[in-house]
C-alpha cells in the first residue's frame, strides 16, 4: 500500500500516483491531504488513486480503509491466480495436442514448432499421412489471440485429422476447413492456412493457400516465392472460397 501526501518536494502526490500506475504498480494507492476541494479530489481519483482521504482524519477510519483495500486486493488476486492456473493448463493442453515430433520420412527433413506469444494462441501446424506414399503439412493461423483463437485451433485440428485419409489434394484439406469451420465462425474471425502434400514416389509437392503467407522454395542459390491464390477461411469468404482456391504443383529436386 502507498499513502501519498499531495504537497511533496520535487513532484506532487498526483504526479507520483500517475507514474506508479503507469509503471504497473498494482498495490492500492491512497492520497491523504488537506486539499478538500472537489477539483483536487477529482484530480486524485482521475490519476488512479484507490482512495482520497481528507485531513484531519481518524486513524481508526484510515485503518478500516486500509483493511478494506487489502481485502479487495486479495479477492482480485485470488481470482486472477485461478484464471492464471486455468490458462496455464489450457496452454499445456494446446501444446500437448501438437505433433510431438516430426515424422520420419526417408528423403525429407521435417521440423515444426509453435510457441504462443500469450498463454494460448491461434497458431497451428500438423502433419497428415493420406497414405504410405504421401505426407501432408498444414500451417494455419486464427485471427486474434487467447482462448477464442485456441478453441478454433482445437476444432481445426479435429477437422484436419478426420479429413486426412480421404484428402486427395491440399485443396481438399482447405475445403474441409471452410465447410466445417469457416461457415460456423463469427463474422469477425477468420483463418489463414497453407497446405502441402508431398508425393514421395513422384517427388512432387502440391500446395494450396487460403490467404496465408507465401511459402518459399530454396533451390541451390535461388529462393522462389510460391503463393497460389486463395481466400481466407471464414464466413466473409464462403461464397467465393471454392471458386477462388488454386493449387500449384512443383517437381522437387535433391537439396530443395
Amino acid at each position: 500500500l502507498a499513502i501519498l501526501d499531495v504537497m511533496l518536494p520535487s513532484m506532487n502526490g498526483f504526479e507520483v500516483c500517475a507514474r506508479l500506475k503507469n509503471s504497473g504498480f498494482s498495490a492500492p494507492i491512497f492520497i491523504l491531504t488537506a486539499l478538500t476541494d472537489e477539483q483536487s479530489r477529482l484530480e486524485g481519483l482521475g490519476v488512479g488513486a484507490d482512495d482520497y482521504i481528507q485531513k484531519p482524519f481518524s486513524i481508526r477510519e484510515l485503518a478500516l480503509r486500509v483493511r478494506n483495500a487489502f481485502d479487495r486486493s486479495e479477492r482480485v488476486f485470488g481470482k486472477a491466480k485461478a484464471i492464471e492456473q486455468e490458462l496455464l493448463k489450457a496452454r499445456e493442453i494446446q501444446l500437448s495436442s501438437l505433433p510431438k515430433g516430426a515424422p520420419n520420412v526417408p528423403g525429407l527433413e521435417i521440423f515444426g514448432m509453435m510457441r504462443p506469444a500469450t498463454h494460448v494462441g491461434g497458431d497451428y501446424f500438423d502433419f497428415v499421412r493420406p497414405d504410405a506414399e504421401r505426407i501432408g503439412v498444414v500451417v494455419a493461423d486464427v485471427s486474434g489471440k487467447g482462448m477464442p483463437a485456441a478453441i478454433y485451433v482445437h476444432t481445426m485440428q479435429g477437422i484436419i485429422r478426420a479429413s486426412s485419409t480421404a484428402a486427395r489434394s491440399p485443396m481438399d484439406l482447405l475445403k474441409q476447413l471452410q465447410v466445417h469451420l469457416g461457415r460456423s465462425m463469427e463474422v469477425s474471425s477468420f483463418v489463414t492456412a497453407v497446405a502441402a502434400i508431398f508425393d514421395l514416389k513422384k517427388r512432387t509437392m502440391e500446395i494450396a493457400n487460403a490467404g496465408h503467407l507465401p511459402v518459399f522454395l530454396k533451390r541451390k542459390r535461388t529462393i522462389r516465392k510460391v503463393h497460389p491464390e486463395g481466400f481466407v477461411i471464414g464466413q466473409v469468404a464462403d461464397e467465393g472460397f471454392l471458386e477462388g482456391l488454386k493449387s500449384f504443383r512443383i517437381q522437387l529436386r535433391p537439396g530443395d
